[in-house]
């Protein structure tokens, strides 16, 4: 299954893209101001919320991916200037 598959828990933060870490921090904040609906929620809660995420969703890109990007830009920008 791979990276792709992999779960969100504390424990693993470190090893997901600065887009996702983003996000988990920006949740981890809401969470302790009165006036943000995430407040509502137990921490439990919003731990599951995060490991429920699917972290590739939020602008992030495999290494595959951003390879093919690359090599795609490479032969675009060699086309115009034919």
């Amino acid at each position: 299954y791979g990276k792709r598959w992999l779960m969100w828990k504390p424990t693993l933060h470190c090893q997901f893209p600065d887009e996702f870490k983003q996000v988990v921090i920006t949740m981890m904040m809401a969470s302790r101001r009165r006036e943000s609906p995430v407040y509502l929620l137990q921490d439990e809660v919003v731990l599951f919320v995060l490991n429920k995420c699917m972290w590739y969703d939020f602008g992030t890109k495999s290494i595959d991916d951003k390879r093919q990007g690359i090599m795609l830009g490479g032969v675009r920008e060699a086309g115009r200037a034919m």
